[in-house]
């Protein structure tokens, strides 16, 4: 029996100390990211809205409402505010997402796109913030851990790059919602190309 050697990257993603390569990359993943998924799902209209995702159980427009739900939980971390969320009780992964997609039932697409371009532009000014005030700041993560700032972002930008991969295509639109070069980000998110 072999054994094989664990793939080695390079880098290291530490709790206390981030990203050993620096924050900037967990920045420009999150800016390629976000843009390219609000440039997609902008030019969506109503039956693409209402499509199935690959989501379970969910529209295309409540992958949306999501991705908008979840970064609204990511500013306000950033910005040093308690998140809606654990006001609330505890997050859980089971059950919170669909109590706030029951909250916001009724919302327009146009609506919801037009507050997450709005939480985008605010997440990137305190991303950039970060990045370059305060490259070393640690905050309280997900099981009372202590966590570098861009660890706890990266949570963030994993449940957006999961919404933003081709198996949440809305189906029978043939559109795709993804198309930024995966290699960029494959190494942060441990995975190979």
């Amino acid at each position: 029996m072999s054994h094989q050697q664990p793939r080695t990257y390079g880098w290291v993603l530490d709790e206390q100390e981030g990203f050993s390569q620096g924050p900037h990359v967990i920045l420009e993943a999150f800016r390629l990211q976000r843009s390219r998924f609000i440039e997609t799902v902008s030019g969506f209209g109503p039956a693409e809205w209402q499509a199935d995702s690959r989501c379970t159980d969910w529209s295309v427009h409540e992958v949306l409402r999501h991705v908008r739900d979840v970064a609204a939980i990511h500013v306000e971390r950033l910005g040093g505010r308690h998140a809606v969320f654990t006001a609330r009780g505890a997050f859980h992964p089971a059950t919170t997402p669909a109590t706030r997609l029951a909250a916001s039932s009724g919302e327009s697409p146009a609506d919801t796109l037009r507050d997450l371009i709005s939480l985008v532009k605010e997440e990137d000014h305190l991303l950039t913030e970060e990045v370059e005030r305060n490259p070393s700041e640690t905050m309280p993560g997900p099981l009372r851990r202590t966590l570098h700032w861009s660890v706890f972002s990266l949570h963030f930008f994993r449940d957006a790059w999961i919404h933003d991969t081709p198996r949440q295509v809305a189906r029978g639109t043939g559109r795709r919602i993804v198309g930024y070069r995966v290699e960029m980000v494959a190494p942060v998110l441990g995975i190979s190309c």
